[in-house]
């Protein structure tokens, strides 16, 4: 996963601990140490919901999907407006030293569902089975499972329509197919659809979408409902 947490940059202030600029705080987020001018990734696809600079003059840049919600503080600039649809590689922000601080580093904080949490969670490794089944632990969402198998939550709910009446309904040690190799050999558009959204919902790209159906290649968005798209 890219991102500001993608193991390259240290943790210079880890979440939990006593915050150091708010006395009887805790520090309900993770710094890490990107020198000023660092290139800085969204974890995840999303769409920058905003961007701003608070009373210490710190400025910071927010993104989310479905129901998680992470904002880097700090940055020096921002490279992307809001409302801007993003993926993992799309550059965001850069790096650097705004507001009150004693050295260079991004201000990490997450929330899911409105509650904050340790955003480290989000690169814990997949636990799988042999049945490409992922087991879940506590504190899990179906959201931060999508995220880590790098796959959209409609996709997810497509592999486990048990879940699809409440997604929030999971518990400990469900198992959660995220397989790749369940993926329907070929998708019915419906009305709204286009060949990016019928990529991204079904983990494609749409150059594999267009070398699929080389007759969509002179004009992708000549689709129609009912029409069947080869995965």
């Amino acid at each position: 996963m890219r991102g500001i947490a993608n193991k390259v940059f240290p943790v210079t202030y880890p979440y939990g601990k006593p915050s150091l600029k708010f006395a009887n705080k805790i520090h309900n987020a993770v710094d890490y140490g990107t020198p000023s001018g660092t290139i800085l990734f969204p974890k995840f696809d999303s769409n920058i919901t905003k961007i701003g600079r608070d009373r210490f003059g710190s400025r910071y840049i927010q993104f989310a999907s479905n129901d998680l919600l992470i904002e880097y503080w700090h940055i020096a600039k921002t490279l992307q407006p809001v409302g801007k649809l993003v993926r993992e590689s799309t550059a965001i922000a850069v790096s650097g030293s705004s507001g009150a601080q004693n050295q260079p580093h991004t201000h990490v904080t997450a929330f899911r569902n409105g509650a904050v949490f340790d955003v480290r969670l989000l690169d814990v490794p997949p636990k799988q089975t042999a049945g490409n089944a992922y087991i879940v632990v506590s504190g899990d969402t179906l959201s931060a499972i999508a995220v880590r198998h790098k796959m959209s939550l409609s996709r997810l709910l497509d592999l486990n329509p048990k879940y699809r009446a409440n997604p929030s309904l999971i518990h400990v040690g469900d198992s959660v197919m995220v397989s790749a190799l369940l993926t329907p050999s070929f998708y019915v558009v419906k009305a709204g659809d286009n060949l990016t959204s019928i990529a991204s919902r079904n983990n494609q790209t749409l150059n594999r979408i267009l070398t699929n159906n080389p007759a969509l290649k002179s004009n992708p968005n000549l689709i129609y409902p009912g029409q069947r798209i080869k995965l």
